[in-house]
């Protein structure tokens, strides 16, 4: 099996569980895990966090042993890292700019070393008025209480002391914290009865809205005037984080990287461009070579159907690199072309757009036209000014985050909804 084959498994895998849950209410908060293991998780969530799970720890650094006192009204959030896994050295880091950020707000850090390569592991001394801590987990007992699963895993403990988050994605966990440490200790104390109040307003709002909308089909629903906002509408929302190559500085938050543009082209389109006027989109990048790159076209689809009005899900066909880095590019024949894509699309039996761009223009954008050994499927998620909010693996957990949040906060995407929403009212009401 090669490498993109086993990586589309995974990525199947991931999107499968995306597609089975809601959308989540803000923040975005995506957990990790699927199966046994996220019933463990969701076993622990919203309850006391057991504090005799300290005492699994030793060799502690930067400060004492935490104890149950400490962190009363406060939030702690715990990584798990190992310092010879890169990628888990990498939430270290994270975890350690939280501390720095936002200790003088209430936050305690815990950073938990895996049994495993502790004498030899580098651990970063703690900045000036922040509180972060490193921990040596011997014989990973701590790992096991909590539900620890892949270095690194992110747990959020509340201001009543509960298990707040358990195991979620690493693009959620500073949202999350921002999220606690604005709520107040007896807010916490009380967020099983909150959520079950919430729940029943939501049905009561769900209700509401299904009998405003009987007797209107949305797939038929034209499209209603409304005015776009200005872009400093947009300024002023927290999207998700872009990933950054790892072989490039960090962002000098003094002069953030500029926005990217996705100029998204008016010829090419199959069967015809769809409206994206107020819309998210989501592109993906694919070759009629590869098949690990079109092989995720039905899936798209149920995308698509899931997220309805709110999103345009683009298949954009383009020169690649494949596995060994060769180029393979798209013959120039827009009749040739055009075939393939039927062919496609009564194959898949597909209803989202697909889009010709022989250049590779697109993905050049999308990928800052570093487009070697990147890893396929690829996607870019847009937002309804036509600006890259997030680019990368479709199999990432902070895919489906990083789409969710685009949803849940797009200036575009609110103002035409409730342009929408009027229209609904004014038609039942005649």
């Amino acid at each position: 099996m090669s490498i993109w084959s086993k990586r589309l498994n995974i990525t199947l895998a991931a999107l499968g569980l995306a597609l089975a849950s809601q959308a989540m209410a803000q923040p975005t908060i995506v957990p990790e895990g699927e199966g046994a293991h996220r019933k463990f998780c969701d076993s622990l969530q919203l309850k006391p966090f057991n504090a005799a799970n300290w005492a699994k720890l030793s060799d502690w650094t930067n400060g004492a042993a935490i104890t149950l006192g400490d962190y009363s009204g406060k939030v702690v959030c715990i990584v798990t890292w190992s310092d010879w896994y890169p990628a888990s050295v990498r939430g270290l880091n994270l975890a350690k700019r939280l501390a720095e950020k936002y200790t003088k707000d209430g936050l305690i850090v815990v950073a938990v070393h895996d049994d495993q390569g502790w004498a030899e592991a580098k651990k970063p001394a703690a900045e000036k008025d922040s509180v972060f801590l490193i921990a040596h987990d011997i014989k990973n007992g701590f790992r096991a209480a909590i539900g620890q699963d892949q270095d690194p895993d992110f747990f959020i403990i509340d201001r009543a002391g509960q298990m707040r988050y358990c195991d979620i994605t690493t693009e959620s966990v500073e949202p999350a914290v921002e999220y606690l440490l604005k709520e107040k200790s007896e807010d916490a104390s009380n967020i099983n009865s909150k959520l079950a109040a919430d729940a029943a307003a939501k049905d009561i709002e769900r209700r509401r809205t299904d009998a405003l909308r009987h007797g209107v089909d949305l797939t038929s629903l034209p499209e209603v005037p409304f005015t776009m906002p200005q872009p400093e509408a947009y300024k002023d929302v927290k999207w998700p984080k872009i990933p950054r190559d790892q072989n490039a500085p960090p962002e000098d938050p003094k002069n953030p990287d500029p926005p990217v543009i996705m100029n998204t082209p008016d010829i090419g389109f199959y069967p015809s461009k769809p409206q994206m006027n107020g819309r998210a989109i989501l592109m993906y990048f694919w070759h009629p070579e590869v098949r690990e790159t079109f092989e995720i076209m039905p899936y798209m689809d149920q995308i698509q159907k899931m997220y309805s009005r709110d999103l345009v899900v683009i298949g954009v066909v383009c020169p690649l690199k494949g596995p060994n880095n060769q180029e393979l590019k798209l013959e120039n024949d827009p009749d040739r072309i055009q075939k393939k894509l039927e062919e496609f699309r009564k194959n898949y039996k597909l209803e989202h757009t697909l889009l010709v761009d022989l250049s590779g223009t697109l993905l050049g954008t999308a990928t800052n036209k570093n487009q070697s050994n990147i890893p396929i499927p690829w996607v870019a998620v847009i937002s309804s000014d036509n600006t890259l909010r997030w680019g990368g693996w479709l199999g990432l957990s902070q895919a489906r985050g990083a789409l969710d949040r685009v949803l849940a906060v797009d200036p575009g995407i609110a103002a035409r909804k409730k342009a929408e929403e009027e229209y609904i009212r004014t038609k039942a009401t005649k």
